[in-house]
């Protein structure tokens, strides 16, 4: 932590910062509950900057860990300016999602929020964590699992045609009422500012 509060005093080089959680290599997360029981005393880009390292790791319980972490932060604004950081970083979202074992304590805590700002980065943090399941996740299934119906099966399994509906619409979990073919018309009719041509 002395390292942290060395970057902190030159927070206007992004450099030193960068070169700090370079070295600490697989500590991101020890060292980002750290810092966050004392944020004033370090760099106020730190913390997002150590949780995206987290992140980048892929290591479901050290996700879950962190996402604890936030969750029992004081301040509401502090758990979505972290959690907002991660939706708009290239080393998060390239990846594919993070296969946690359950769904995390915290998440279902956090979820319980009424804030807009709140809700709205937790829905972009679902959509980077999957689990047993979790709505709309599939996962792979023995002849025990199925014949037991012990994980989520998909909707009209074994009947083609239904199948074959499903590919065209897009929507592999639930009912649907359209096809991906109308939704984009709807979609592009927005630009449309010629009331006269049909977009159907």
């Amino acid at each position: 932590l002395a390292a942290a509060t060395l970057a902190q005093r030159a927070a206007e080089h992004i450099a030193i910062q960068d070169a700090f959680i370079s070295g600490l290599a697989g500590r991101e997360l020890e060292v980002f509950a750290a810092v966050l029981k004392q944020p004033a005393a370090y760099s106020k880009t730190l913390p997002a900057a150590l949780l995206r390292c987290v992140f980048a790791e892929r290591k479901p319980a050290r996700v879950a860990q962190a996402l604890a972490i936030i969750g029992s932060l004081p301040l509401r604004s502090q758990q979505v300016t972290l959690l907002g950081s991660l939706a708009t970083h290239p080393t998060v979202t390239a990846k594919r999602p993070i296969k946690l074992d359950a769904e995390p304590p915290a998440l279902a805590k956090l979820s319980k929020s009424k804030d807009a700002a709140m809700l709205k980065a937790l829905a972009w943090f679902k959509s980077t964590v999957v689990w047993p399941g979790k709505p709309g996740v599939v996962v792979p299934t023995t002849k025990a699992q199925y014949n037991a119906r012990s994980v989520p099966l998909p909707r009209q399994l074994f009947s083609h045609n239904d199948q074959q509906v499903e590919w065209q619409s897009s929507i592999p979990d639930k009912a649907f009422t359209t096809g991906w073919g109308g939704r984009l018309a709807d979609l592009t009719n927005a630009f449309n500012t010629n009331g006269s041509i049909s977009m159907s």
